[in-house]
């Protein structure tokens, strides 16, 4: 399965969301070996971990997960955007 994670929090410097969002992708790598991860944002830095890709949130959003054949979307930061036919899980602290 591939799930894209949203990976706005990792355009600051520190905080919380960030932490979650770092440690939540590592995690998940670690536990799901199978299935591929992939952080997306709309903003473009440069991430130690991976790079981030550059999207929109509201329209770019969708076509981007079609190209690349997301199956489920996991919005880190209380929103996702509205993908029709799609699964997608977000995160409220």
């Amino acid at each position: 399965m591939r799930v894209a994670l949203d990976g706005t929090p990792l355009t600051v410097s520190s905080g919380g969301t960030r932490r979650y969002t770092v440690e939540l992708s590592r995690a998940l790598e670690s536990a799901f070996p199978e299935d591929r991860f992939q952080l997306m944002s709309d903003r473009t830095v440069v991430d130690p971990l991976r790079g981030l890709d550059r999207y929109w949130w509201l329209g770019g959003i969708s076509r981007a997960l079609r190209r690349a054949r997301i199956d489920r979307f996991h919005g880190t930061q209380f929103e996702v955007p509205l993908l029709p036919l799609r699964p997608r899980v977000w995160t409220v602290l």
